[in-house]
């Protein structure tokens, strides 16, 4: 997602190359990374990084919602332009169960396997949903924090690097290769709480994105100048916006 290679010609040489978060550090945006996952596969290796961990937060893990007084600290430090990323646990499996806690569980009965072939699909969905609830709460805390701060000229995107499959026709959890992947590993949501600066067209509603355009898309916020960027793929841009979309994100 991070890198500036598309899905025709990724490899993995990205994670020997310069991402998008070392292009804002070079331009002098000052990039910082939230880990509550299981690490940033090196995208993260050359910024200021934090890591959740069970002594902040006094649980077996850290749910996503408790990045939040990271983010709280961080927004009250800020002295330059300047991005954060919260890298959650989000909706992994199979342990589904573990993302949410159980003052926010709505949905039972739900699985409580990580053998997802013991349980049911309508008991992995339970628990797939109560952990999309996590996610619910984070991202409407954000944008409350950043609403917050009117002196701050601020935006949001939630981005999914992948879908999960709960089942269905047999098929558990991501990871298959595009070409046989369902369309519920590949097809992700992206949403943008935009700043008055950041003016994304409101009549491509129809239009096919990708990863393609995110690393693209995050330098045109910033204005910044590189010769990897391709205004072509930067969703910022009235003319041309979305000319070389595609389909299928990349993983």
């Amino acid at each position: 997602m991070f890198s500036f290679l598309t899905a025709d010609n990724y490899s993995d040489v990205a994670r020997n190359s310069s991402n998008v978060l070392d292009v804002l550090e070079t331009a002098g945006i000052n990039a910082t990374w939230i880990e509550n996952n299981s690490g940033c596969k090196d995208v993260c290796n050359r910024i200021k990084t934090v890591k959740m961990s069970e002594s902040r937060c006094g649980e077996l893990e850290c749910y996503d919602v408790d990045m939040l007084e990271q983010l709280k600290s961080w927004l009250s430090n800020l002295h330059q332009d300047s991005i954060i990323v919260l890298h959650q646990m989000g909706s992994h499996g199979p342990a589904y169960y573990e993302r949410s806690p159980n003052e926010m569980k709505r949905f039972l009965p739900e699985c409580k396997s990580q053998e997802l072939s013991n349980c049911s699909v309508d008991e992995i969905t339970n628990a797939y949903d109560n952990s999309l609830l996590v996610t619910d709460q984070l991202v409407s805390q954000v944008i409350k924090l950043l609403k917050s701060h009117t002196e701050l000229d601020s935006s949001m995107m939630y981005v999914s690097d992948h879908g999960e499959s709960l089942g269905d026709n047999g098929i558990y959890l991501h990871g298959l290769p595009n070409w046989i992947a369902p369309e519920e590993q590949r097809h992700i949501p992206w949403i943008v709480w935009p700043s008055d600066e950041f003016n994304v067209s409101k009549h491509e509603t129809g239009a096919t994105i990708s990863h393609d355009n995110f690393s693209h898309t995050i330098l045109g916020y910033f204005n910044v100048e590189a010769s990897v960027y391709n205004e072509h793929l930067d969703l910022t841009k009235p003319d041309g916006r979305y000319a070389h979309a595609f389909a299928t994100p990349r993983r």
